[in-house]
C-alpha cells in the first residue's frame, strides 16, 4: 500500500483506507492524531490515531478544547510547512 494511504478500524468496526495528509504526536497527552480524507471524497478530518502491533484504529476527538488546539497546531504547521511528522 502507498505510504500515504492506511487502511483503519473505525469506531464501530469497519474498515475503511484513509489517505493521510499530516500526523502529529502529543508527548503530553502520548496522543497521535492524524490529518486524512477518505477515498473519493474531498473532506478533510482530524481524528486519533492508535496504532497497535497488527493494525490502526481512528477514535473521535470528543473534547471541544482538544480538537480545537489539535486544528490549530496543524494550522500553525502548515503554515511553517515544515514537511516533517510533528511532535508537540
Amino acid at each position: 500500500m502507498n505510504d500515504n494511504f492506511i487502511k483503519v478500524k473505525t469506531e464501530d468496526g469497519n474498515d475503511i483506507i484513509l489517505e493521510v495528509l499530516d500526523m502529529a504526536n502529543d508527548v503530553n497527552t502520548n496522543k497521535t492524531y492524524i490529518v486524512y480524507r477518505l477515498l473519493n471524497n474531498d473532506d478533510i478530518f482530524i481524528s486519533i490515531l492508535n496504532e497497535n502491533e497488527s493494525s490502526f484504529s481512528i477514535d473521535t476527538i470528543d473534547d471541544v478544547d482538544e480538537f480545537n488546539a489539535v486544528e490549530q497546531f496543524f494550522i500553525d504547521k502548515l503554515e511553517n510547512s515544515s514537511g516533517e511528522m510533528a511532535i508537540w
